[in-house]
């Protein structure tokens, strides 16, 4: 579960089956029972930074971010950056 192997995993399906084109959940789910459903979308920290990172390194793909954003307005931050220094997900 490291940046790492989502990179390569990533880089997997771009240069061997042509895919451009990611839906990635910003938070991690947590198998095995440990977590219910409702927990699952609420306890694991969110990480959108490993989304930037992957479109920083992928620049010939597309990233859809999904999870944990709020509203219209976090969103737009989001697009802008500045939704880690407005909101409390940026310690988790």
């Amino acid at each position: 579960d490291t940046l790492e192997y989502l990179i390569q995993f990533i880089g997997r399906l771009r240069n061997e089956a042509g895919c451009r084109n990611f839906i990635i959940h910003a938070r991690k789910c947590v198998l095995g029972g440990l977590l219910s459903p409702e927990q699952n979308r609420i306890i694991p920290p969110l990480n959108y930074p490993r989304v930037y990172a992957l479109c920083d390194h992928f620049t010939d793909c597309t990233f859809v971010l999904n999870g944990g954003i709020p509203g219209l307005d976090a969103a737009k931050q989001l697009c802008h950056g500045t939704f880690f220094n407005n909101h409390p997900y940026k310690k988790k």
